[in-house]
């Protein structure tokens, strides 16, 4: 016979859709078998667990209200955002509420001067890419090796890699301050933010914005996130190297990648770099086909620099 899981959290599940409907308008609330069955999984093999209820919240007034309530009903909330991780983060394993802040798409400031974004956590790397391309176009952010959909609070939360992570860092080193609801519903910053109006940086204060780092939403919920942009380099190239020796390749990207030279270097296996190139069907590996698919970038403001960097 199979063992029957009890949930840890026991609550009122009518009250609670009931204390919902006052914080958030209908259209926001989503208890229908459909929806809570399309929360209860990911792409992995973790175990499905369904919801009792799916919200999208658009304020951080909405957050707190949520958090306060599931804190006096003993519900538990799990935040998500664009839901592409693929480590069983976002299941709600006891049940409880899933806090969806996909709605909450909006970038705050751009500021130039001092080199950073205030976005939400909705933001996706396609959104920043395209605002700064029309807005700031001196000026671009890190992209990574993932869907364009992909939340970008979430990546940096996450201390997740992007194509400019060699050079300036992964992308929690890119975060200056944040603004979190905390378990307890209180709304706090970090960073520059907490004394200023201006989240330039993690200092001068004792910085706290590791309390939220790689914790996976479990220490609070980040709801703003001031984000380091870089200015645009005029030229960029990118060079393929094919390797046919894999022990060959990771000592050639740890060579490369100590000249302090290049932006990115990455490594994808040679069946992948075949669906790159948008071939379909069976891709397995030829004994004559290199291991190892190797890209580099390289950027410049001049030409001079560019071929210096190149020889």
């Amino acid at each position: 016979m199979a063992e029957v899981k009890i949930k840890a959290f026991q609550f009122d599940k009518e009250r609670v859709i009931n204390r919902l409907k006052n914080i958030l308008p209908l259209d926001r609330i989503r208890t229908d078998d459909k929806t809570l069955e399309e929360y209860s999984h990911d792409l992995t093999e973790h175990p499905p667990s369904i919801p009792d209820a799916v919200v999208f919240p658009l304020e951080v007034k909405e957050i707190q209200d949520i958090v306060r309530m599931a804190n006096e009903e003993g519900i538990p909330i799990v935040p998500a955002v664009a839901r592409t991780n693929l480590g069983g983060l976002c299941i709600p394993t006891e049940g409880g509420i899933i806090l969806d802040m996909t709605k909450m798409r909006r970038i705050h400031e751009v500021n130039e001067s001092e080199m950073y974004a205030v976005i939400e956590p909705g933001v996706t790397f396609q959104d920043i890419k395209d605002y700064l391309e029309a807005n700031h176009p001196s000026y671009i952010f890190g992209y990574p090796l993932s869907p364009p959909w992909t939340s970008v609070v979430c990546n940096c939360l996450l201390d997740g890699l992007a194509n400019l992570s060699l050079r300036h860092g992964t992308m929690a080193e890119w975060i200056s301050s944040l603004e979190v609801v905390l378990p307890t519903g209180e709304l706090m910053r970090t960073g520059s933010w907490a004394i200023s109006n201006i989240p330039f940086s993690r200092a001068p204060i004792p910085d706290l914005t590791g309390l939220f780092l790689s914790w996976q939403g479990t220490t609070g919920i980040v709801t703003k996130m001031a984000v380091a942009i870089q200015p645009k380099p005029k030229i960029r190239q990118r060079t393929f190297t094919l390797c046919y020796r894999l022990e060959d390749n990771f000592e050639f990207m740890r060579r490369l990648s100590r000249t302090m030279i290049f932006d990115d270097i990455g490594g994808l296996s040679w069946p992948t770099g075949k669906m790159l190139f948008g071939l379909r069907g069976r891709l397995e590996r030829d004994p004559d086909e290199p291991e190892i698919f190797l890209y580099m970038d390289v950027s410049a403001n001049t030409k001079a620099e560019m071929n210096a960097k190149k020889e």
